[in-house]
Order: C-alpha cells, then sequence, then structure tokens
C-alpha cells in the first residue's frame, strides 16, 4: 500500500537544533573577532532571505572558504550536543509509515550533517531518503529538492511537504505540491495562501492525510 510521499523539513520540523547551530555560528563569528548572538537572534536570521544570511551572520556579502571550513569543522561535532526531537515527532513518523505512507527528507543542511543528526536522535530509518543542499542545484526554495525525491520514489501520486520555513512553503508552491506548515517549529510566516494545512502538533498531520 502507498498512499504517498511526505517531504519533512528539518531543522524546526523534525527537530530543535538552535542551540547547536547558535553555538557553531558563535564559534565562527568569534574567529572573526564578532560578538556572539543569541539563540534568539540566530533563529530570527536563519529564518530570513537566504541571500541575507551572510551578512546578518557574519557581516560579509557572501561566506568565505574560511567561514565555511570553520563552521563545517565545529557543527559536524557539535550537531548532536544539544539537537532533539520535537514532542509527538516519534510517534507521528512511526503512524505515518504504518499507515502506508513514504517518508523523505528535504534540507538546506548539508546531507552529512542531517545523516549524522537523524542518525544520532534513531530516527533516520523513518525515511527512504535523506536529501540536503549539497544533493542539488538550487536549495529550497528551489523545487529541485523535492522534484529529485519524487523521481527517485515509485508510484507516487500524492506529494506533501511538511515544513516550518516560508522556504518550504515557497518549494512546494514551485513544485506544485501540498504544503502542510509546521506550527511548532522555528519559522513564521506572514502569507499563509499557499499553506493547505497548519498543524500545531505532529500527529496533526495525520487527521489532515486522512
Amino acid at each position: 500500500m502507498n498512499k504517498g510521499l511526505l517531504i519533512f523539513d528539518m531543522d524546526g520540523t523534525l527537530i530543535d537544533s538552535s542551540i547547536d547551530i547558535t553555538i557553531s555560528v558563535n564559534y565562527v563569528r568569534k574567529s572573526f573577532g564578532l560578538p556572539p548572538l543569541s539563540v534568539d537572534n540566530v533563529v530570527s536570521i536563519i529564518n530570513g532571505k537566504r541571500e541575507e544570511l551572510p551578512y546578518n551572520l557574519y557581516h560579509v556579502e557572501t561566506y568565505t572558504p574560511e567561514h565555511r571550513r570553520i563552521f563545517e569543522a565545529h557543527y559536524i561535532e557539535q550537531c548532536t550536543k544539544n539537537t532533539y526531537v520535537y514532542d509527538g515527532v516519534k510517534e507521528a513518523l512511526h503512524r505515518l509509515i504504518s499507515s502506508g505512507y513514504q517518508l523523505a527528507v528535504a534540507t538546506n543542511a548539508y546531507t552529512k550533517f542531517a545523516e549524522r543528526m537523524l542518525a544520532h536522535l534513531n530516527i533516520d530509518n523513518f525515511f527512504n531518503l535523506i536529501v540536503g543542499a549539497c544533493k542539488v542545484k538550487n536549495p529550497k526554495p528551489s523545487p529541485d529538492m523535492i522534484h529529485h525525491i519524487v523521481k527517485q520514489v515509485e508510484n507516487v501520486e500524492r506529494v506533501v511537504m511538511i515544513g516550518d520555513n516560508h522556504t518550504d512553503v515557497y518549494a512546494a508552491k514551485n513544485a506544485n505540491i501540498e504544503m502542510v506548515f509546521a506550527n511548532w517549529g522555528f519559522g513564521e510566516v506572514t502569507d499563509y495562501s499557499d499553506v493547505h494545512f497548519i498543524a500545531k502538533h505532529p500527529l496533526e498531520i495525520i487527521d489532515y492525510l486522512n
């Protein structure tokens, strides 16, 4: 039985990674002589426009190879220290698979971080595919990641994106698929016209799908 394909965002949807992201961002900032940011500051910044991230995080127009090197070397060790699965996510994933849905992850994080974090939290085995930004030409809000996943899953008629960020909403719109907004996560959306359902708790996804 194949009821459909559910594509989940990761950070702010499946897991709360805000503390570890902030610690690694501040490690990079310290390396360049910048003062630390609070968790709330970092969450607000990473949920803003993608093209503004380098300046808002590190006061540069674009990330340099050194910014990326320092962050990646630190975050690969940091990313599992404080990150946790949101309440209700594991039960929802289990019930969705039992109901006949196939699950995948589409995250703008690099795949190596996503695989490490989800494995550490013992939820990686729920997903047929874990696809990070490094796997496609353009990250969300481009539909590239969604198209990449759909091509690798057979006999899918219904595809639903589940995420907490405006990039998820626009990726779903650009791919012409349903969008469920995860209202428990990091993100905020000012225009819900392209959202098909707002879930206040992971288990509410099941009610919507059925």
